[in-house]
């Protein structure tokens, strides 16, 4: 499965590198304030705070 073209690059800009596949859906770890840009271009991500 692959998600939406840019998702990748744009968590990758704000240092998360790992990615949880659930269906469609990627479960983030959360805290960084950047992470809400990337969640508001790419909304079908779930943000999930650990």
């Amino acid at each position: 499965e692959s998600f939406t073209p840019g998702v990748y690059t744009d968590l990758v800009a704000v240092g998360i590198h790992h990615v949880v596949h659930q269906g469609n859906q990627a479960i983030l770890k959360a805290g960084l304030p950047q992470l809400h840009a990337v969640v508001d271009r790419h909304p079908h991500l779930v943000v999930s705070h650990w």
